[in-house]
């Protein structure tokens, strides 16, 4: 795994070491040009995308947030357009959606617990858990801590005089996405605590793998390769089509989220797994729900690079935005803010060190 990377181990001596290879590899020829700089801003490329540069140990029990500022960007032209952005054009409205369920409330009104993957129960668990082509998630599983996670929040930003909906159960349906997709204001915040999935190309897969996967990773677009998992949508994902009962297959795609207007939005948060993943293509970045989102007009984007655990990743969140609209700090320092909080309460880099906040 990659976040593997980012810690450190111990030594036939049994003296902890640091794992530097990425510090090495990516950062090491790039320190004497950086000589007295704190803020660095960067537009990653290629490979670049899928790790987090803050999280990179650079000597025993230091990292490089703890020596650099850095804020990733979408584009190094966000520079220029930061500075001539009005921040009085946001509103305070934020819509959140979280305790999902994923099965048919006619066929089953407990929370769904199967899943292939064992860890499912308790990760905003990824169907790219593997790149195995024949691998596939067959249902999409409760996540408790989800709930908890926007009924606090939803709190909290009543406490900021935020405007707040919130979406759960059945309710956290596609339907109430697309609402977006010609709304003339858009609001400020948007969360998703839920699933995100996001499936290499198959194209070295036979014809008969492929007939077995799911049709969304069947497609030759990365675009409807990644999205989110919504209300009901566990029969869409096992049988291929949408009931009889329903609007939509409950499963929200990257391209279709690319089609919503959220001009008007500040901070998307998706808060499920590998949101962050997508494919790569030279120099055009990642077609996945990051370029989604930045195409339907969000400006900040928070999201994952890696299977997240349910727990860890709803105290993260319920951290970030304290900091962020209850002590005003900016949304980078907010998100440094939390994952130090979770630092010293001893957590490992896989707990804290999944999320990336770009412009």
């Amino acid at each position: 795994e990659l976040h593997s990377s980012y810690v450190y181990h111990f030594s036939e001596s049994s003296e902890l070491e640091i794992n530097n290879d990425l510090y090495t590899l990516i950062w090491k020829p790039l320190q004497n040009k950086l000589s007295g700089l704190q803020r660095i801003y960067f537009s990653p490329t290629g490979l670049l995308h899928r790790i987090n540069l803050a999280a990179i140990p650079i000597s025993q029990g230091k990292y490089m947030m703890d020596k650099y500022k850095l804020v990733p960007l979408n584009s190094t032209r966000q520079l220029i357009h930061d500075s001539l952005e009005n921040t009085s054009t946001w509103n305070n409205q934020a819509v959140l959606w979280g305790g999902i369920n994923y099965e048919l409330q006619q066929e089953k009104d407990l929370p769904s617990t199967t899943h292939e993957t064992s860890i499912a129960s308790v990760t905003r668990s990824l169907s790219y858990a593997r790149q195995d082509s024949n691998y596939k998630v067959t249902s999409w599983s409760y996540l408790p801590a989800s709930l908890k996670e926007v009924k606090k929040l939803t709190s909290l930003l009543h406490d900021a005089k935020f405007e707040t909906k919130l979406f759960t159960s059945h309710q956290a349906t596609e339907s109430s996405c697309k609402k977006y997709e010609f709304s003339l204001v858009s609001p400020r915040i948007i969360h998703f605590a839920t699933h995100g999935f996001f499936y290499p190309d198959q194209k070295h897969s036979s014809n008969d793998q492929l007939n077995a996967l799911p049709v969304f990773q069947q497609s030759k677009d990365p675009m409807v390769r990644s999205g989110l998992i919504l209300a009901n949508a566990n029969f869409a994902w096992k049988n291929g089509y949408i009931h009889e009962s329903l609007e939509d297959d409950g499963v929200l795609t990257s391209l279709e989220i690319s089609q919503l207007n959220l001009s008007n939005t500040e901070l998307a948060v998706l808060s499920a797994c590998e949101t962050g993943l997508g494919d790569i293509t030279d120099y055009e970045g990642v077609y996945g729900l990051q370029r989604a989102f930045k195409i339907a007009g969000v400006k900040n984007v928070l999201m994952s690079l890696w299977q997240v655990p349910d727990k860890e990743t709803a105290d993260l969140m319920i951290s970030f935005y304290r900091y962020w609209l209850i002590d005003k700090k900016s949304k980078h320092e907010a998100l440094y803010l939390a994952q130090s909080e979770m630092r010293k309460k001893g957590m490992k880099p896989f707990y804290w060190a999944g999320f990336v906040l770009v412009e």
